[in-house]
């Protein structure tokens, strides 16, 4: 929760400018501010870059699909008449979003994913509401990103491991434990103590 207090206070300080030319939907921000939430909560969770790399491969991928697309498919945009814009299917601020919310929701659980799928979807709904897209553009954008984030993301389990006696330990942040090493040679043996942290 508190990672997602700062993503929305970030998006609405990165945003002011916005409210000065009238627009308050900050949908410019959080097409940043919720990858950006998903990468800092999947450190802080897993303390390894992993599910970061993970998070950069899917939004790599989401991005550059949605790239192709938009040339192929070549849809005029609601606001053709006055931007003469032909990038419409899929949106981009969309499917950058849902990729960031769907990231947290596939690798640590629903319940983290809650507050990112909100902001997702106010995103999506700041998009139509300023002409930019229709919602089949949206809809389109979030089964994009559901499907590269499927192929690229694997749901976050903590690792078991084996401790000195032979059991399985699990072995996360805020533990450790003792790793006794034995090694032997013509001249003795030596016992060798260790961390895993």
């Amino acid at each position: 929760v508190k990672f997602a207090t700062l993503a929305i206070c970030l998006a609405m300080v990165a945003g002011a400018n916005d409210l000065t030319a009238g627009t308050t939907y900050f949908d410019d921000e959080l097409q940043f501010v919720v990858p950006i939430y998903a990468m800092v909560l999947s450190y802080h969770r897993e303390r390894n870059a992993k599910g970061v790399f993970q998070l950069a491969l899917s939004m790599g991928l989401t991005q550059v699909s949605t790239l192709i697309l938009k040339r192929a498919v070549n849809e005029k945009r609601p606001d053709f008449k006055t931007t003469g814009d032909r990038m419409s299917f899929p949106s981009g601020h969309a499917a950058a979003t849902f990729a960031g919310a769907m990231f947290v929701h596939r690798r640590h659980g629903w319940k983290d994913a809650v507050i990112p799928y909100g902001l997702a979807l106010w995103t999506s709904h700041a998009r139509v509401r300023q002409n930019r897209h229709r919602w089949a553009d949206i809809l389109g954008s979030a089964a994009l990103s559901g499907l590269m984030t499927y192929a690229a993301v694997t749901p976050y389990e903590k690792e078991a491991r084996v401790g000195p006696l032979g059991e399985e330990t699990t072995a996360g942040p805020d533990s450790f434990r003792w790793l006794p090493v034995f090694a032997a040679s013509e001249d003795g043996f030596a016992v060798l103590f260790g961390f895993d942290f």
